[in-house]
């Protein structure tokens, strides 16, 4: 991109932030938190109102879609923060803007609110559906209710809700999350698997396992991700299998889903095979996790990772390498002391030094 065209994004982006930050100045008849509120009285409100909240969507749906996007991934209920002291604030702060901020602080108990939110799930535009499902999910409404959302007639709907659910905190729709994850389409399913790796029940394994050869390539890579959250040895076959699968986003996903697995100590064979694929991002996923497990067995296939153009592996095989402590080790371990990164220098020399430490022992 262009500096120019970067210098035009950049004054764009800034001028829709100011936009939605003045969009939630106070205004008559709305409710504000104050300056002088304490913590206490501020964990007792029950959170913005409709108009509050309506005002919010509203200017994000007619703002820039990036800033919309960049908002609606980061808030939640409590997204704001509140701090009535002013310290760590810049001294020209408009008290009004921070008053109007703070006054979207909370949980949202109100069922005004909470019903507007919900009608909002239907919105047309995909950042404002985000932003609404966020806040939905982390106010207080209840989990049955979100629950029953995820059999609305509306696929829009149906997934937002999914996200709602994979939003709040403690959840537990484990049924109902599996029963989309196997019925509905592909974009409620995806979104289905990720609220159960957010829900990080175990009980919601295999049925997570299954969908790793559903149909779709989004609903497989969604599938992976989550078992790798859930991180049981137990998935490690079908992550192996998926590192075949016809679609290069579901292997990548399944190579970093098995180096998330709890007391995987040896790497299954097609791990071992990915690190020699022609896919350079493949091989490299599988060269960190290889390397990260510290298998002797794998010795061999350490050393010829050594030399590979990526330094974050050569780092790590340097690293393994120490750890094994095999003076097979040493030549390459010689070689990396003159890598062109500092890091890999220093993973080798630590490597090294362990190597004649262990030599010294023996």
């Amino acid at each position: 991109m262009s500096p120019a065209r970067i210098g035009l994004v950049t004054a764009a982006v800034f001028a829709a932030v100011w936009t939605s930050v003045r969009a939630l100045e106070p205004t008559k008849g709305m409710s504000s938190a104050t300056s002088g509120e304490t913590s206490a009285e501020q964990s007792q409100r029950t959170g913005p109102d409709s108009a509050r909240v309506a005002q919010l969507l509203t200017t994000l749906e007619a703002g820039d879609p990036l800033v919309c996007e960049i908002v609606a991934d980061q808030m939640g209920n409590g997204w704001w923060g509140s701090s009535s002291s002013g310290i760590g604030r810049f001294a020209d702060t408009r008290t009004e803007l921070q008053s109007a901020r703070d006054s979207l602080s909370g949980r949202i108990t109100h069922a005004g609110t909470q019903q507007m939110l919900i009608a909002r799930l239907a919105s047309p535009n995909s950042c404002v559906r985000r932003a609404a499902a966020r806040m939905l999910g982390r106010s207080r409404i209840e989990t049955s209710r979100l629950v029953a959302l995820l059999d609305h007639e509306s696929p829009l709907v149906r997934e937002a809700a999914a996200f709602a659910l994979g939003s709040g905190e403690k959840r537990v729709a484990r049924g109902p999350l599996e029963n989309m994850l196997a019925r509905r389409g592909p974009a409620e399913a995806a979104m289905a698997a990720w609220a159960l790796a957010e829900e990080d029940n175990p009980e919601s394994a295999p049925a997570l396992e299954r969908s790793l050869r559903h149909s779709d390539a989004r609903v497989r890579r969604a599938s992976a991700y989550a078992l790798g959250e859930l991180a049981l040895l137990r998935s490690l076959t079908p992550l192996s299998e998926a590192l075949a699968d016809r679609d290069a986003e579901v292997q990548y996903a399944a190579a970093r889903a098995i180096g998330e697995l709890d007391d995987l100590e040896h790497p299954p064979a097609a791990l071992i095979a990915a690190v020699k694929s022609s896919d350079r991002k493949l091989a490299r996923i599988s060269a960190l996790v290889l390397a990260d497990l510290h298998d002797p067995a794998t010795l061999d296939v350490l050393l010829t990772l050594a030399d590979m153009d990526d330094r974050d592996v050569r780092r790590q095989v340097a690293e393994a390498l120490g750890e094994i402590g095999s003076i097979k080790a040493n030549p390459a371990l010689m070689r990396l002391l003159k890598d062109a990164d500092a890091d890999v220098r220093r993973a080798a020399a630590e490597a090294l030094g362990e190597l004649r430490e262990n030599a010294s022992r023996d």
